[in-house]
């Protein structure tokens, strides 16, 4: 696929850049970067989910509640060239979920989403269709176990992502995506003590720490066997990835402590939080601006 320039746009004292291939570039004149709006915005569209796994942070069920279209107002007060990452619960669930990917590309606003694997197979035309509107950009696939009819669709669509968590993905897992799709990308997310997240460490604690520390001794195994490796903040600091990482690659790729360019939007419960497993949240408003500066006056207080 060849890489161009898919936006850019001004965000208080930056300059940012995104490509077709997910690379976002951020440059400023100043000492630091001070956003005026998030560059990233994770939103829970919908807790319905019918598949109920363990590890879910978001205690999603198949009576989770759907947001109401009226709570995604504030995406008329965002810059066009942002990113939305949309997710649940199950997504496809969402019974608006069409009319908010309308919304979101008319605004001008980058759209990735999340899906469950069982989901994206079962889905794959609904999801092609949407990225050939250009609603869709990113497809983040969580990936949970071997699966042939995986395989058979994950040419389909453009920009996939696997998702895995650290402390429940293994070696064998990671092989597997190695071997039999072709130049994965792969997005570790750390291991979220929340909900029934913290029930399932209750139960196996010990074998997620085993499993982390293993992964923590490989990074430069997955440096070297993905095409792309991703961290979210979470894994960075379970996996002491910073040392792996040179001085200039780190001020070259790392884009800032949570809160300091992104933010969480729980549209199902109309509140925002710094990240999704934030316990202090806030009433959603209107203003997009308004609420980032919230986050960001949260992070700098707890830095103090």
């Amino acid at each position: 696929m060849t890489v161009s320039l898919l936006r850019t746009y001004r965000n208080g004292n930056a300059n940012i850049e995104l490509y077709t291939d997910g690379t976002r570039i951020c440059q400023t004149e100043d000492k630091e970067f001070n956003f005026k709006m998030p560059m990233n915005m994770d939103i829970k569209v919908t807790n319905c989910c019918t598949f109920g796994c363990d590890m879910c942070h978001e205690n999603s069920s198949p009576e989770g509640k759907h947001a109401p279209l009226e709570n995604f107002d504030f995406i008329n007060s965002w810059v066009s060239g942002s990113e939305a990452a949309l997710g649940g619960g199950m997504l496809t669930s969402y019974p608006h979920l069409d009319e908010l990917l309308e919304k979101l590309y008319k605004k001008g606003i980058v759209t990735n989403a999340t899906f469950h694997q069982d989901e994206f197979v079962s889905n794959i035309d609904k999801i092609k269709s949407w990225q050939e509107k250009g609603y869709l950009h990113g497809i983040g696939v969580s990936f949970i176990k071997e699966s042939e009819c995986l395989k058979e669709v994950y040419g389909e669509v453009e920009n996939v992502v696997f998702h895995v968590i650290a402390g429940l993905v293994d070696y064998k897992e990671l092989s597997y995506l190695i071997n039999n799709f072709s130049n994965p990308k792969v997005l570790i997310l750390g291991y979220k003590h929340f909900r029934r997240g913290n029930k399932l460490y209750e139960k196996n604690g010990v074998e997620i720490e085993n499993r982390i520390i293993k992964l923590s001794r490989n990074i430069d195994w997955l440096f070297k066997n993905f095409k792309v490796v991703s961290f979210d903040n979470l894994a960075l600091t379970q996996l002491n990835v910073r040392r792996w990482i040179s001085d200039s690659a780190w001020d070259k790729f790392y884009q800032g402590e949570e809160g300091s360019s992104n933010m969480y939007v729980d549209a199902v419960e109309g509140k925002f939080a710094r990240n999704s497993t934030s316990t202090k949240r806030y009433k959603l408003t209107n203003n997009i601006e308004e609420m980032f500066d919230v986050i960001k006056k949260q992070e700098r207080n707890e830095q103090l």
